[in-house]
């Protein structure tokens, strides 16, 4: 896709997937405006973007950490196995 070209000829808010408005600039020549409307309305906005991207990696820690936990008690709770006795040489 191109970028568009001329002059901004208006700014209108428009409402992200957010729910926050956020201003969508019509340029003089765009052919591809309304794709460009169309991904700025199913996208977020940057600061919900962070939220939902520190949201993410914070319940990826909890998730790895409850894992680890987890195969640790596993662990623990598995009787130790004899080894077997090593003869020595002749």
């Amino acid at each position: 896709m191109t970028e568009p070209s001329g002059r901004i000829v208006a700014v209108v808010k428009d409402v992200r997937a957010c729910g926050h408005p956020g201003e969508f600039q019509h340029y003089e020549r765009d052919p591809y405006r309304a794709q460009r409307l169309a991904k700025f309305r199913r996208t977020r906005c940057p600061a919900c973007a962070a939220a939902a991207a520190k949201a993410h990696e914070d319940n990826q820690k909890a998730a790895s950490e409850k894992r680890k936990a987890a195969e640790k008690a596993k662990r623990a709770a598995e009787p130790k196995a004899k080894q077997p006795e090593q003869k020595s040489g002749p």
